[in-house]
């Protein structure tokens, strides 16, 4: 885990091109790689999004795709949970949001809705979008769990810098204790939900932030590429 490159994935330090991609949203700017782990529900990108609530991510320059920016071909949106591809004539493939472009029907070019495959399959990166690494190269990276990704990332939201080193000192939060049917004195009964009452409070200001809404800006970049690029 010493010496690694920029591009290196903030999970479990992976940093092939072809098996990494950048998370752009919000000043992010963090790579992470398309693999599961052996301990983990989906891909370490995946995960990274849905616990932050990012939506837009870049590919390594050097992958062989040969594609950086995936938006839509019709609006220019980069949400990557409703973005996928259809097939056109001459053996290529559009990039198009699932709503509202995909059956809006609003460009001169001609393809089946019900062609549309999501770019996000089986809480991974299509494989030949972003490839997995190999079994060799998992078992040599960082192991991190589930549990491991929940905790860095609920910390990030206080400081977006924290790294994974920090999960030693300040990862684990203190164990809350349990409630009593009796209690010695006052004291022994503040000691027990003072605690509870302070994380119910950070729980529910949590919540109340997550239901914010923000604008969306719109783009006019299109994304169109040969379905000659795809891997085998």
């Amino acid at each position: 885990m010493k010496n690694l490159p920029p591009y290196a994935c903030e999970y479990c330090g992976i940093h092939d091109p072809e098996s990494v991609v950048k998370c752009v949203s919000k000043g992010c700017n963090k790579w992470f790689c398309n693999n599961k782990g052996t301990s983990c529900k989906g891909s370490h990108i995946i995960l990274h999004l849905v616990k932050s609530k990012h939506k837009e991510i870049t590919l390594h320059p050097d992958n062989p795709i040969g594609l950086e920016k995936l938006e839509c071909y019709v609006c220019g949106g980069k949400n990557i949970f409703l973005l996928g591809f259809v097939t056109l004539e001459e053996s290529q493939v559009a990039l198009v949001c699932r709503m509202p472009c995909l059956t809006a029907n609003n460009t001169e070019l001609n393809w089946d809705p019900n062609d549309f495959t999501s770019i996000i399959q089986e809480k991974e990166l299509a494989d030949w979008l972003v490839k997995p690494s190999s079994e060799n190269k998992q078992r040599r990276a960082r192991q991190i769990t589930y549990e491991q990704i929940s905790t860095l990332e609920e910390m990030r939201k206080n400081n977006p810098d924290v790294k994974f080193e920090s999960l030693n000192q300040n990862g684990k939060k203190k164990k809350l204790k349990e409630v009593l049917l009796k209690y010695e004195d006052g004291y022994e009964y503040l000691d027990v939900f003072l605690p509870l009452i302070k994380e119910e409070a950070e729980h529910d200001k949590k919540i109340k932030e997550s239901q914010v809404k923000k604008n969306l800006e719109k783009y006019d970049i299109l994304t169109f590429f040969s379905i000659d690029s795809k891997r085998n």
